[in-house]
């Protein structure tokens, strides 16, 4: 009988004998029969939310009064009360119709146009969950050669969907998860395609909507399009906005854009340097299809290298980055400071930030 071999895997242990979350179907990376020092993990991101939110902040993420409960000793039903992710996920239901996104192919060109006009295309869970399964069908089209992403209505998209998360009753390592996996799966997607992403800005994008549009390879803005972090005003941090933003424009520009939460302007947007063309509402789409076309037309294996070249140039760290922005705003999202944020929202008055 051929003895199994193993390959470790980081979301166990260690130990002596292979545990059941091991798989019998690769080889170690030292010699047959020994117990190798370092296997490759076959999870390409493998993570633990606490671990990680810990390694980048120093930070022990407290717990919510339901987590409190259960370490007193709390029944079952009580520690069902909070929602993971994973019940997130769930409830948005298979992604098998279009509901919050279009995805229209014209070939060489595909337009993705995010399609929740009533909340401004905010990025609810299933909003980009329609997004990441948009981007990857037309990666995989071979008849797709340059993919177009704009919005319905009067905005690109106002950014994260700040109810569904506050509704959501998890605490920072479900919401940690739940940024890295639709927030970053979305910048993450749109920059692992070779094919020239255009991003056509009709309206408002803010928060991770202006990084979902630094992300692409070009913009081209409406005369109405509005740029911002918009981050700071509810007490949160910027995500991996800074990085590409210190990039493009300097940190001293970077942090003024961050940290007073300016909004720019669709000229002021080509004055830094992100916003390739400036043009009419009505000629945008026009503009963004001729653009995508002229892209199509050109030799798809260099425009793969050519993006692969100048993200490395300039995207070198964004990863690493963004690991470290998705560990710290679940903590932001726990604090007091941005409950605040949110009610001065509301009763329309100033917030009274106390660093809690």
């Amino acid at each position: 009988m051929q003895k199994a071999t193993w390959r470790w895997s980081r979301a166990c242990p260690r130990a002596t004998a292979p545990p059941t979350c091991w798989s019998a179907s690769a080889s170690p990376t030292r010699k047959q029969g020994s117990r190798p020092a370092r296997l490759e993990s076959r999870r390409r991101r493998p993570y633990n939310g606490r671990s990680i939110i810990r390694q980048h902040t120093g930070f022990r993420p407290p717990q919510r009064a339901a987590a409190r409960a259960v370490t007193r000793g709390a029944s079952m039903t009580e520690r069902a009360g909070r929602r993971t992710y994973a019940d997130q996920v769930d409830e948005r239901g298979p992604l098998d119709e279009w509901r919050k996104v279009r995805l229209e192919i014209d070939p060489p060109v595909a337009t993705i146009t995010l399609n929740d006009p009533e909340s401004l295309n905010a990025f609810s869970i299933r909003l980009t969950g329609e997004l990441r399964k948009a981007l990857a069908e037309a990666d995989a089209d071979r008849r797709v050669r340059a993919i177009v992403l704009t919005g319905s209505g009067k905005a690109f998209t106002a950014g994260g969907d700040l109810r569904q998360m506050e509704q959501a009753e998890t605490g920072p390592i479900e919401l940690y998860e739940f940024i890295r996996r639709e927030f970053g799966g979305v910048v993450q997607a749109i920059a692992a395609t070779d094919k020239p992403v255009i991003a056509a800005v009709n309206g408002h994008a803010m928060g991770v909507g202006f990084f979902t549009a630094l992300a692409c390879d070009m913009i081209v803005a409406s005369e109405r399009a509005k740029f911002g972090t918009a981050y700071i005003h509810l007490g949160l941090t910027p995500l991996g906005v800074s990085q590409i933003l210190a990039t493009l424009v300097g940190y001293h520009k970077a942090y003024e854009l961050c940290a007073l939460g300016e909004v720019l302007t669709a000229s002021e947007g080509a004055g830094l340097g992100f916003v390739n063309r400036v043009v009419a509402p009505e000629s945008l789409m026009e503009e963004a299809g001729a653009l995508a076309r002229r892209l199509a037309d050109g030799p798809p294996r260099a425009l793969g290298f050519t993006k692969m070249l100048l993200n490395r140039a300039i995207r070198g760290g964004l990863d690493e980055h963004l690991q470290i922005g998705e560990s710290i705003q679940p903590l932001c999202l726990d604090s007091d400071d941005h409950r605040e944020a949110l009610a001065a929202f509301a009763e329309k008055r100033k917030p009274v930030y106390r660093g809690r």
